[in-house]
Protein backbone atom coordinates (compact mmCIF):
# COMPACT_ATOMS: atom_id res chain seq x y z
CA UNK A 1 0.00 0.00 0.00
CA UNK A 2 1.34 3.57 -0.95
CA UNK A 3 1.80 5.46 1.83
CA UNK A 4 0.97 9.00 0.82
CA UNK A 5 2.17 12.30 2.89
CA UNK A 6 0.32 15.13 3.25
CA UNK A 7 1.56 17.31 0.46
CA UNK A 8 1.17 14.06 -2.07
CA UNK A 9 -2.23 13.99 -0.84
CA UNK A 10 -3.22 17.50 -1.32
CA UNK A 11 -1.54 17.72 -4.46
CA UNK A 12 -4.29 14.04 -5.12
CA UNK A 13 -7.26 16.38 -4.17
CA UNK A 14 -6.54 18.98 -6.42
CA UNK A 15 -5.69 17.25 -9.55
CA UNK A 16 -9.14 15.53 -8.86
CA UNK A 17 -10.87 18.42 -7.65
CA UNK A 18 -9.50 20.71 -10.74
CA UNK A 19 -10.54 17.60 -13.40
CA UNK A 20 -13.86 17.45 -11.96
CA UNK A 21 -14.33 21.07 -12.38
CA UNK A 22 -12.80 21.07 -15.72
CA UNK A 23 -14.96 18.12 -17.13
CA UNK A 24 -18.17 20.31 -15.56
CA UNK A 25 -17.49 23.09 -17.61
CA UNK A 26 -16.30 22.09 -20.84
CA UNK A 27 -19.70 19.87 -20.68
CA UNK A 28 -21.87 22.71 -20.78
CA UNK A 29 -19.59 24.96 -23.30
CA UNK A 30 -21.35 24.60 -27.44
CA UNK A 31 -19.10 22.55 -28.97
CA UNK A 32 -19.45 19.37 -26.93
CA UNK A 33 -23.08 19.88 -27.32
CA UNK A 34 -22.97 18.78 -30.67
CA UNK A 35 -22.61 15.77 -32.40
CA UNK A 36 -19.25 15.72 -34.99
CA UNK A 37 -19.80 13.16 -37.49
CA UNK A 38 -23.60 14.71 -37.71
CA UNK A 39 -22.01 18.39 -38.06
CA UNK A 40 -19.60 17.32 -40.74
CA UNK A 41 -22.64 15.58 -42.68
CA UNK A 42 -24.35 18.70 -42.36
CA UNK A 43 -21.34 21.01 -43.90
CA UNK A 44 -20.61 18.64 -47.07
CA UNK A 45 -24.07 18.44 -47.73
CA UNK A 46 -24.34 21.91 -47.77
CA UNK A 47 -21.36 22.60 -49.77
CA UNK A 48 -22.53 20.03 -52.09
CA UNK A 49 -25.88 22.54 -51.92
CA UNK A 50 -24.59 25.66 -52.87
CA UNK A 51 -22.00 24.51 -55.14
CA UNK A 52 -24.73 22.81 -57.31
CA UNK A 53 -25.14 24.51 -61.08
CA UNK A 54 -28.24 23.93 -61.83
CA UNK A 55 -31.22 25.01 -59.99
CA UNK A 56 -33.69 22.74 -59.50
CA UNK A 57 -37.34 22.25 -60.37
CA UNK A 58 -38.45 20.66 -56.95
CA UNK A 59 -36.12 21.84 -53.99
CA UNK A 60 -37.03 18.91 -50.69
CA UNK A 61 -35.34 19.75 -47.41
CA UNK A 62 -35.59 17.83 -43.52
CA UNK A 63 -33.55 16.05 -41.47
CA UNK A 64 -32.56 12.53 -41.58
CA UNK A 65 -35.59 11.39 -41.89
CA UNK A 66 -35.86 13.10 -45.27
CA UNK A 67 -32.14 11.99 -45.67
CA UNK A 68 -32.83 8.41 -45.58
CA UNK A 69 -36.90 8.47 -46.32
CA UNK A 70 -37.07 9.94 -49.88
CA UNK A 71 -34.69 9.63 -52.57
CA UNK A 72 -34.58 12.11 -55.36
CA UNK A 73 -34.01 10.12 -58.11
CA UNK A 74 -37.32 8.64 -58.15
CA UNK A 75 -38.62 11.22 -57.36
CA UNK A 76 -37.14 12.59 -60.66
CA UNK A 77 -37.86 9.91 -62.38
CA UNK A 78 -41.94 9.57 -61.24
CA UNK A 79 -42.35 13.25 -61.93
CA UNK A 80 -40.60 13.43 -65.44
CA UNK A 81 -42.54 10.61 -66.44
CA UNK A 82 -45.63 12.40 -65.50
CA UNK A 83 -45.10 15.46 -66.92
CA UNK A 84 -43.82 13.73 -70.06
CA UNK A 85 -40.39 16.70 -69.28
CA UNK A 86 -37.11 16.40 -67.33
CA UNK A 87 -37.82 17.23 -64.23
CA UNK A 88 -35.20 18.56 -61.73
CA UNK A 89 -35.45 17.68 -58.36
CA UNK A 90 -32.47 17.93 -55.12
CA UNK A 91 -32.79 16.78 -51.86
CA UNK A 92 -30.69 18.29 -49.04
CA UNK A 93 -31.43 15.40 -45.88
CA UNK A 94 -29.50 17.05 -42.73
CA UNK A 95 -29.21 15.09 -39.94
CA UNK A 96 -30.69 17.09 -36.49
CA UNK A 97 -31.75 19.80 -38.59
CA UNK A 98 -33.67 22.14 -36.11
CA UNK A 99 -36.13 25.44 -36.79
CA UNK A 100 -33.68 27.99 -36.08
CA UNK A 101 -30.87 26.06 -38.43
CA UNK A 102 -33.35 25.39 -40.98
CA UNK A 103 -34.43 29.49 -40.65
CA UNK A 104 -31.03 30.32 -41.65
CA UNK A 105 -30.97 28.05 -44.65
CA UNK A 106 -34.06 29.33 -45.99
CA UNK A 107 -32.87 33.61 -45.34
CA UNK A 108 -29.43 32.49 -46.94
CA UNK A 109 -29.10 30.66 -49.18
CA UNK A 110 -32.70 29.50 -50.07
CA UNK A 111 -33.60 32.48 -50.64
CA UNK A 112 -30.43 33.74 -53.16
CA UNK A 113 -31.66 30.93 -55.38
CA UNK A 114 -34.63 29.41 -54.62
CA UNK A 115 -36.60 26.51 -57.19
CA UNK A 116 -38.00 26.93 -59.90
CA UNK A 117 -41.28 25.64 -58.93
CA UNK A 118 -41.62 23.82 -55.55
CA UNK A 119 -39.94 23.60 -52.26
CA UNK A 120 -41.21 20.65 -49.72
CA UNK A 121 -40.21 21.69 -46.22
CA UNK A 122 -40.26 18.01 -43.47
CA UNK A 123 -41.14 19.28 -40.32
CA UNK A 124 -41.16 16.75 -37.16
CA UNK A 125 -43.34 17.16 -33.87
CA UNK A 126 -39.87 16.61 -31.87
CA UNK A 127 -38.87 19.80 -32.79
CA UNK A 128 -41.37 21.60 -30.74
CA UNK A 129 -40.38 19.79 -27.73
CA UNK A 130 -38.03 18.84 -24.52
CA UNK A 131 -37.45 15.56 -23.19
CA UNK A 132 -37.65 15.45 -19.38
CA UNK A 133 -36.86 12.36 -16.96
CA UNK A 134 -38.86 10.04 -15.78
CA UNK A 135 -39.60 11.27 -12.10
CA UNK A 136 -40.26 14.83 -13.48
CA UNK A 137 -42.55 13.28 -15.85
CA UNK A 138 -44.71 11.86 -13.71
CA UNK A 139 -44.89 15.37 -11.22
CA UNK A 140 -46.98 16.93 -14.77
CA UNK A 141 -49.99 16.41 -15.86
CA UNK A 142 -50.99 17.27 -19.32
CA UNK A 143 -51.63 20.26 -19.39
CA UNK A 144 -49.00 21.99 -17.16
CA UNK A 145 -47.91 25.48 -17.53
CA UNK A 146 -44.38 25.96 -18.84
CA UNK A 147 -43.94 28.67 -16.60
CA UNK A 148 -44.09 26.96 -13.58
CA UNK A 149 -41.28 27.16 -11.37
CA UNK A 150 -41.44 23.27 -11.32
CA UNK A 151 -40.53 22.90 -14.61
CA UNK A 152 -38.81 25.92 -15.57
CA UNK A 153 -35.64 24.72 -15.25
CA UNK A 154 -36.15 21.91 -18.26
CA UNK A 155 -36.72 24.57 -20.55
CA UNK A 156 -33.89 27.03 -19.54
CA UNK A 157 -31.42 23.94 -19.50
CA UNK A 158 -32.76 23.59 -23.17
CA UNK A 159 -32.78 27.21 -24.03
CA UNK A 160 -29.11 27.70 -22.58
CA UNK A 161 -27.97 24.44 -24.77
CA UNK A 162 -28.75 25.65 -27.68
CA UNK A 163 -27.43 29.31 -27.39
CA UNK A 164 -23.93 27.77 -26.49
CA UNK A 165 -24.22 25.20 -29.66
CA UNK A 166 -25.02 28.49 -31.80
CA UNK A 167 -21.79 29.71 -32.84
CA UNK A 168 -21.00 26.52 -33.47
CA UNK A 169 -23.50 24.80 -35.61
CA UNK A 170 -24.40 27.82 -38.14
CA UNK A 171 -24.05 28.18 -41.59
CA UNK A 172 -21.77 30.73 -41.41
CA UNK A 173 -19.46 28.71 -39.04
CA UNK A 174 -19.52 25.48 -40.92
CA UNK A 175 -17.80 27.27 -43.77
CA UNK A 176 -14.84 28.74 -41.71
CA UNK A 177 -14.23 25.05 -40.68
CA UNK A 178 -11.24 23.57 -42.62
CA UNK A 179 -12.68 19.71 -43.87
CA UNK A 180 -15.29 21.89 -45.57
CA UNK A 181 -12.98 22.06 -48.50
CA UNK A 182 -11.30 18.73 -47.99
CA UNK A 183 -10.32 16.70 -51.24
CA UNK A 184 -13.15 14.06 -49.55
CA UNK A 185 -16.31 16.67 -49.55
CA UNK A 186 -15.54 17.95 -53.03
CA UNK A 187 -16.08 14.34 -54.75
CA UNK A 188 -18.97 14.38 -51.91
CA UNK A 189 -20.52 17.04 -53.79
CA UNK A 190 -19.37 15.90 -57.55
CA UNK A 191 -21.92 12.70 -56.40
CA UNK A 192 -24.68 14.54 -54.99
CA UNK A 193 -24.44 16.64 -58.08
CA UNK A 194 -25.21 14.07 -60.39
CA UNK A 195 -28.07 12.78 -57.49
CA UNK A 196 -29.93 14.98 -56.92
CA UNK A 197 -28.10 15.75 -53.15
CA UNK A 198 -28.14 11.81 -52.53
CA UNK A 199 -25.39 10.97 -50.50
CA UNK A 200 -25.33 6.93 -51.44
CA UNK A 201 -26.07 4.24 -54.10
CA UNK A 202 -28.69 1.72 -53.29
CA UNK A 203 -26.21 -0.68 -52.80
CA UNK A 204 -24.54 1.57 -50.68
CA UNK A 205 -27.85 2.18 -48.62
CA UNK A 206 -28.93 -1.33 -47.94
CA UNK A 207 -25.13 -2.28 -46.98
CA UNK A 208 -25.65 0.12 -44.46
CA UNK A 209 -29.39 -0.69 -43.11
CA UNK A 210 -27.76 -3.96 -42.29
CA UNK A 211 -24.60 -2.41 -40.21
CA UNK A 212 -27.43 -0.27 -38.10
CA UNK A 213 -29.57 -3.25 -37.93
CA UNK A 214 -26.62 -5.60 -36.28
CA UNK A 215 -25.40 -2.55 -34.05
CA UNK A 216 -29.18 -1.92 -32.92
CA UNK A 217 -30.01 -5.86 -31.54
CA UNK A 218 -30.55 -5.45 -28.15
CA UNK A 219 -30.89 -1.86 -28.02
CA UNK A 220 -33.40 -1.09 -28.76
CA UNK A 221 -34.61 2.32 -30.53
CA UNK A 222 -33.69 6.12 -28.86
CA UNK A 223 -37.83 6.58 -28.50
CA UNK A 224 -38.30 3.94 -26.68
CA UNK A 225 -37.31 6.11 -23.68
CA UNK A 226 -39.72 8.42 -23.80
CA UNK A 227 -42.34 5.50 -23.01
CA UNK A 228 -40.92 6.16 -19.30
CA UNK A 229 -40.30 10.05 -19.82
CA UNK A 230 -42.11 12.88 -20.73
CA UNK A 231 -42.19 15.77 -23.30
CA UNK A 232 -42.62 19.10 -22.55
CA UNK A 233 -43.90 21.64 -25.22
CA UNK A 234 -41.14 24.51 -25.40
CA UNK A 235 -42.06 27.87 -24.52
CA UNK A 236 -43.06 30.54 -27.09
CA UNK A 237 -39.58 32.07 -26.58
CA UNK A 238 -37.13 29.11 -26.91
CA UNK A 239 -34.89 29.09 -29.93
CA UNK A 240 -37.29 26.34 -32.07
CA UNK A 241 -40.09 28.19 -31.21
CA UNK A 242 -38.37 31.65 -31.98
CA UNK A 243 -36.73 29.72 -35.28
CA UNK A 244 -39.89 28.13 -36.39
CA UNK A 245 -41.80 31.57 -36.83
CA UNK A 246 -38.46 32.45 -39.21
CA UNK A 247 -39.14 29.75 -40.91
CA UNK A 248 -42.48 30.83 -41.73
CA UNK A 249 -41.65 34.59 -42.63
CA UNK A 250 -38.27 33.19 -45.36
CA UNK A 251 -40.88 30.96 -46.62
CA UNK A 252 -43.42 33.97 -47.31
CA UNK A 253 -41.13 35.61 -48.76
CA UNK A 254 -40.13 33.10 -51.34
CA UNK A 255 -41.39 33.12 -55.18
CA UNK A 256 -42.03 29.16 -55.35
CA UNK A 257 -44.94 27.22 -54.20
CA UNK A 258 -43.87 25.66 -50.58
CA UNK A 259 -45.38 23.11 -49.04
CA UNK A 260 -44.80 21.18 -46.14
CA UNK A 261 -45.10 17.96 -45.25
CA UNK A 262 -44.67 15.46 -41.91
CA UNK A 263 -42.88 11.94 -42.64
CA UNK A 264 -44.26 8.36 -42.11
CA UNK A 265 -43.73 7.42 -38.85
CA UNK A 266 -44.46 3.88 -37.66
CA UNK A 267 -47.63 3.03 -37.16
CA UNK A 268 -48.97 3.83 -33.36
CA UNK A 269 -46.09 6.03 -33.09
CA UNK A 270 -48.03 9.16 -32.09
CA UNK A 271 -50.41 7.31 -29.41
CA UNK A 272 -47.44 5.25 -27.85
CA UNK A 273 -44.53 7.78 -27.54
CA UNK A 274 -46.33 11.19 -27.77
CA UNK A 275 -49.91 11.39 -27.70
CA UNK A 276 -50.26 15.28 -26.02
CA UNK A 277 -47.77 16.43 -28.43
CA UNK A 278 -49.40 15.27 -31.41
CA UNK A 279 -52.58 17.01 -30.26
CA UNK A 280 -50.65 20.42 -30.27
CA UNK A 281 -48.50 19.87 -32.97
CA UNK A 282 -51.94 19.74 -35.10
CA UNK A 283 -53.19 22.51 -33.24
CA UNK A 284 -50.22 25.10 -32.72
CA UNK A 285 -47.86 24.43 -35.13
CA UNK A 286 -49.92 23.08 -38.36
CA UNK A 287 -52.44 25.79 -37.01
CA UNK A 288 -50.21 28.43 -37.89
CA UNK A 289 -48.50 27.54 -40.83
CA UNK A 290 -51.75 27.00 -42.52
CA UNK A 291 -53.60 30.05 -40.65
CA UNK A 292 -50.87 31.91 -43.11
CA UNK A 293 -51.98 29.98 -46.29
CA UNK A 294 -49.53 27.69 -46.95
CA UNK A 295 -50.24 24.12 -47.59
CA UNK A 296 -49.57 20.95 -45.32
CA UNK A 297 -49.65 16.91 -45.96
CA UNK A 298 -49.08 14.28 -43.28
CA UNK A 299 -48.35 11.45 -45.07
CA UNK A 300 -48.96 9.48 -41.93
CA UNK A 301 -51.82 8.15 -43.72
CA UNK A 302 -52.95 5.74 -46.62
CA UNK A 303 -51.30 5.51 -48.90
CA UNK A 304 -47.84 6.06 -47.72
CA UNK A 305 -46.24 2.97 -46.02
CA UNK A 306 -46.50 2.80 -42.30
CA UNK A 307 -45.62 -1.16 -41.43
CA UNK A 308 -42.77 -2.33 -39.27
CA UNK A 309 -41.14 -3.92 -42.78
CA UNK A 310 -40.59 -0.19 -44.03
CA UNK A 311 -38.84 1.35 -41.34
CA UNK A 312 -35.84 0.99 -39.29
CA UNK A 313 -36.55 1.82 -36.10
CA UNK A 314 -39.68 4.11 -35.28
CA UNK A 315 -39.13 7.13 -36.98
CA UNK A 316 -36.85 6.69 -39.84
CA UNK A 317 -37.81 4.22 -43.15
CA UNK A 318 -35.55 1.55 -44.62
CA UNK A 319 -34.66 1.40 -48.46
CA UNK A 320 -38.16 0.03 -49.11
CA UNK A 321 -39.95 2.46 -47.35
CA UNK A 322 -37.89 5.07 -49.26
CA UNK A 323 -38.54 4.20 -52.53
CA UNK A 324 -42.72 3.61 -51.74
CA UNK A 325 -42.48 6.93 -50.28
CA UNK A 326 -40.75 8.87 -53.18
CA UNK A 327 -42.95 7.06 -55.92
CA UNK A 328 -46.09 8.43 -53.98
CA UNK A 329 -44.76 11.54 -52.78
CA UNK A 330 -44.33 12.42 -56.77
CA UNK A 331 -47.29 10.99 -58.04
CA UNK A 332 -49.91 11.75 -55.42
CA UNK A 333 -48.52 15.07 -54.06
CA UNK A 334 -45.76 17.17 -56.39
CA UNK A 335 -47.18 15.86 -60.08
CA UNK A 336 -50.61 17.66 -59.51
CA UNK A 337 -47.98 20.97 -57.24
CA UNK A 338 -45.91 21.42 -60.77
CA UNK A 339 -48.87 21.19 -62.81
CA UNK A 340 -50.78 23.66 -61.26
CA UNK A 341 -47.11 25.63 -61.18
CA UNK A 342 -46.35 25.35 -65.09
CA UNK A 343 -50.22 26.31 -65.85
Amino acid sequence: MIDLGRKHLMILVGFVATTLVAHVAMSRLGYTLLDPEASEVRAERLFAYVTRERTEDVLIIGSSRVGGGLDSRIVASELSAELGVDVGVYKLGLPGLRPLFLAELLETAVARRPPNDVLVLAIETRNFVIPIGAERAARLDDEADPTDDTIRGEWEADRVESRLAEPFDGLDALWNLGWTLRARTREAAAFQHANGGEVHTAEERRAIEEIVAQQRIGRGDPFERSKGSGWLWSPPDTPDQVGWRRVLDACERLPCRVIFIRMPLKRGFDEEHMPVVSKRFADEVVGELTARGFEYHDLNAEPYPRRRRYFVGLTHLNADGCAETSRLLATELLSPALRAARR
